[in-house]
């Protein structure tokens, strides 16, 4: 069972649309693991810079490259069959924990 990252980059992440026709970003095998990076926002939803607030650093080229909301890239699974389903565990880190 592999780890993998996927980083969020202008490369790894789709702008404003989701298509099947798009080349997945990694292959994966059953019973490995992906750390996914998420990032969220557009310039009209982020926080003024007044606010001490900086976006990271992906996310600002993210929307560098596309004036959209990010969406995730497609990865593949190698045994997955077409009209496939996929079950995905999704630890939350910190579910339950305030946020300040």
């Amino acid at each position: 069972m592999a780890q993998h990252q996927l980083r969020a980059s202008p490369q790894t992440v789709r702008i404003g649309v989701f298509d099947a026709s798009y080349p997945p970003i990694m292959t994966i095998e059953s019973g490995d693991t992906v750390e996914v990076q998420c990032v969220s926002g557009r310039p009209d939803v982020l926080p003024p810079s007044s606010a001490g607030l900086k976006p990271p650093p992906e996310l600002e080229a993210i929307i560098a490259a596309n004036q959209s909301a990010p969406l995730a890239a497609p990865t593949a699974h190698a045994e997955m069959m077409p009209a496939g389903h996929l079950a995905a565990n999704v630890p939350l880190p910190g579910a339950g924990r305030r946020l300040h």
